[in-house]
C-alpha cells in the first residue's frame, strides 16, 4: 500500500512538473525560462551570481502568496478537493526547490534534482502516512490524506527556508528576519 502511494506520487509529480516549474521560473529575473535552462545545463557558482540569487529569493514570498491564493479555494472544498489543491501546492514548492538547487554545485542533489526532490517528498508522504495510521493502511480514514498533505507542505516550505538560508545566509543580501516573516505570512 505504501509503495502504491509512493508510485502514485511520483507519477503525479512527473505529470505536473512542467507546469509547476513554469510557475516557479516565472518569478526569476532576466529572461525567465532561458535563464533557468541556461543554468540547469552548467554548474552554477553562487558567488558569481549572488545578485540573481538574491533577486529570486526576494520574489519567493510573493510567489508563495500567489500559490496559496490558488490553493485556498480547494482547501475549503471536499476532502478530495483539499488533497488535490495540496498536491498542486506541493508540486509548486518542489519546483522552487529544484530552481534553488540550480545555485548549488552540480551533483549536490544527485544527477537529477527533479527526481531528488520528488523522492524526498514521496518519502515525506510515506513517513507521515506511516505514523498517522499506526494500525495499518486505511485505518485512519480519508482525512489522513489531508493531514499527510498538510504535513508535507510544512516540510517542503521548511526545505525552501533552509535552502534560502544556506544560499544567502544571515549576513547576506536579504534581511533574514524580514524575509522569513514575509515567507511565512498566510
Amino acid at each position: 500500500m505504501v509503495r502504491r502511494y509512493r508510485d502514485e506520487w511520483l507519477i503525479r509529480v512527473v505529470q505536473r512538473r512542467d507546469e509547476a516549474d513554469r510557475l516557479a521560473v516565472q518569478k526569476m529575473v532576466g529572461t525567465k525560462r532561458e535563464f533557468h535552462e541556461r543554468h540547469m545545463e552548467k554548474s552554477p557558482r553562487p558567488e558569481d551570481r549572488m545578485d540573481t540569487i538574491c533577486s529570486y529569493v526576494q520574489e519567493l514570498p510573493d510567489l508563495r502568496a500567489e500559490l496559496l491564493n490558488e490553493a485556498r479555494p480547494g482547501w475549503s472544498g471536499t476532502t478530495a478537493d483539499m488533497v488535490t489543491a495540496s498536491y498542486a501546492y506541493i508540486d509548486a514548492l518542489r519546483a522552487v526547490l529544484v530552481t534553488l538547487a540550480v545555485f548549488y554545485p552540480r551533483g549536490s542533489f544527485g544527477a537529477d534534482s527533479h527526481r531528488f526532490f520528488s523522492e524526498v517528498i514521496a518519502l515525506q508522504f510515506r513517513w507521515h502516512r506511516a505514523h498517522a495510521e499506526p494500525y495499518g493502511p486505511r485505518t485512519g480514514g480519508t482525512i489522513v490524506n489531508v493531514h499527510c498533505s498538510g504535513n508535507v507542505i510544512s516540510d517542503a516550505e521548511k526545505m525552501v527556508e533552509d535552502m534560502v538560508l544556506s544560499l544567502v545566509g544571515y549576513g547576506g543580501c536579504i534581511d533574514w528576519d524580514d524575509w522569513l516573516s514575509r515567507w511565512r505570512k498566510d
